[in-house]
């Protein structure tokens, strides 16, 4: 289930209005029982040629943070893999083509896809994400 609680100022097409949000309901779905929860803190796995932190790991899914200014690798044999490019523009490369990348823009490297380079055409900041099998 998924509750509304920021709509960022987007504007519903057929009404012209903002959509409708759902705090109350969001609100009441969480679970304080838990007590406090802290802040994942990032793991730096590699510093060179890029700045790879990983962000979450759990049995669902895994995120990395990407920052770099040269080519760097991603993806990942035989696992899909999503892009977000947050910051910066660059080009996905793979088996000779190329695949335009910029601020905002999700790309989805299946599975049969494998490894891939990006070359930023300055810094960038992706973020990856890897669903386990």
């Amino acid at each position: 289930m998924t509750f509304r609680l920021d709509d960022w100022g987007h504007v519903d097409p057929k009404t012209g209005r903002p959509r409708e949000l759902q705090v109350d309901k969001a609100m009441s779905a969480i679970d304080v029982s838990q007590g406090a929860v802290k802040p994942v803190a990032p793991v730096r796995e590699e510093t060179k040629p890029v700045e790879r932190e990983r962000l979450f790991d759990c049995e669902h899914f895994r995120l990395w943070r990407l920052r770099g200014k040269s080519p760097f690798a991603v993806g990942a044999a035989g696992a899909p893999r999503v892009l977000v490019c947050l910051e910066g523009t660059g080009l996905v490369e793979h088996r000779g083509e190329f695949y335009a990348a910029g601020k905002g823009d999700v790309l989805l490297l299946s599975a049969s896809v494998g490894g891939c380079t990006f070359r930023p055409s300055g810094p960038a900041t992706l973020l990856e994400v890897a669903i386990p099998e």
